[in-house]
């Protein structure tokens, strides 16, 4: 989970359950949450802008959030507010909104992971507050996950595996999940 800045001068990766951000290939990369965050950090984002990276977390007994925190490091804020399997957070171009792959529930009903059937994207604001669902992908089962992007146009990309054909596709609906 290595991603490179809008600017391509700065990274921020996962590394030992904790997002770290590096400069130039001169510099040391140094924790971009505080020591005191304790929950597994997953799956960094930056915004468009560059000043804000969306992350996932988890955490075993509490399950997993949305966050995202400063660019220069510094206290996260939450952004949802619901517990869920959230990865691979995309921003929307204009960085209003944030898409995440969002797993079906199992971890809530006592199953692990690997046993989620079903995932689906949903959007919020960049700001926090309502998941409002988009699309469900991969609905077959085999509880594949995607990471989706956004084009101008507000349009939502995502490759879907193909059932039997043993291939993928790309995919694309609009925020609306038309």
């Amino acid at each position: 989970w290595m991603t490179a800045a809008p600017d391509g001068l700065r990274a921020v990766f996962q590394a030992a359950g904790k997002i770290w951000i590096s400069g130039p290939p001169s510099s040391t990369p140094r924790r971009l949450t505080p020591s005191s965050f304790g929950q597994l950090e997953l799956s960094p984002a930056w915004s468009p802008d560059g000043l804000w990276i969306a992350f996932t977390t988890w955490d075993g007994k509490e399950r997993g959030h949305i966050w995202k925190v400063s660019a220069e490091g510094g206290e996260p804020k939450r952004l949802t507010r619901e517990a869920g399997e959230y990865v691979n957070p995309s921003w929307s171009l204009d960085g209003k909104q944030i898409i995440v792959t969002r797993g079906d529930g199992a971890t809530a009903r006592g199953h692990f992971w690997a046993q989620i059937q079903r995932f689906e994207l949903v959007r919020l604001p960049d700001t926090g507050g309502e998941l409002t669902p988009v699309i469900t992908v991969n609905d077959d089962g085999r509880g594949q996950i995607v990471r989706a992007s956004l084009d101008a146009e507000q349009r939502v990309y995502y490759v879907e595996s193909v059932r039997g054909a043993g291939g993928v596709q790309l995919k694309s609906v609009k925020l609306d999940g038309s």
